[in-house]
């Protein structure tokens, strides 16, 4: 697999490299390596990839998150706060804030974990 493959994949998904990183739970140095053609993935991580990359893409339609809905979806993945706060390269204090309602994720965080969703469950 080429970088340029890699970055493409990650585009197509809208993701940055923090958060193409936590999807496939790697450190985003590490995606940074892939794109520059610096390291190659394993053999495990091109497999996921060429799978992303000819599936066909789902549409995402980025619906608002309210704290309720945010909660029993972390709930439903069967994630802690600590560990969704890991994945979207947040601290747990923003997802505990987003849960109690005092704050709300940036719709590109939304979108991001919606393309999560799809590879979570």
């Amino acid at each position: 697999m080429l970088p340029r493959d890699i970055k493409r994949i990650r585009t197509k998904l809208g993701l940055k490299q923090g958060q193409f990183a936590g999807m496939l739970h790697v450190r985003r140095e590490t995606v940074v390596r892939w794109e520059r053609g610096k390291m190659k993935p394993q053999r495990v991580f091109e497999t996921i990839l060429r799978q992303i990359h000819y599936s066909r893409p789902r549409p995402v339609t980025v619906i608002p998150m309210t704290p309720r809905l945010l909660k029993r979806w972390r709930l439903k993945l069967g994630v802690s706060q600590t560990k969704l706060a890991e994945l979207l390269h947040v601290t747990r204090y923003t997802v505990v804030r987003w849960e109690a309602g005092t704050q709300s994720p940036h719709p590109a965080l939304v979108a991001a974990m919606q393309q999560l969703r799809f590879f979570c469950l």
